[in-house]
């Protein structure tokens, strides 16, 4: 990872956008919140709110967020662009319009 401060807002954005998927899922009632990234996909994949229609661009962003912040956090070679940094943001600024007016 750079020593850019700010490619970890890229991280921290990820966080965001799983937490609302997360409040999302319990709130629909599954047995159980997912508690693993590998659960989480598959309830999202599950869901056909979040898969289908408008609920594919949500899996878009979300999906580009957690890749890119895996590459933040594991990938030494990879440094953040600033239009990374900025689309993280768009990206979460889209993933909270669709899942926050969903949850009670």
């Amino acid at each position: 990872m750079s020593d850019a401060p700010n490619e970890w807002e890229i991280v921290v954005r990820f966080y965001a956008a799983l937490h609302l998927v997360q409040a999302y899922l319990v709130d629909k009632g599954l047995d159980g919140p997912p508690e693993n990234h590998g659960q989480r996909s598959k309830a999202i994949r599950d869901n056909t709110e979040l898969s289908q229609g408008r609920g594919r661009a949500f899996r878009t962003v979300f999906d580009r967020l957690k890749s890119v912040s895996e590459q933040v956090r594991y990938d030494a070679g990879f440094t953040a662009t600033t239009a990374d940094i900025e689309k993280s943001r768009t990206d979460l600024a889209t993933a909270d319009a669709f899942i926050r007016p969903k949850l009670r």
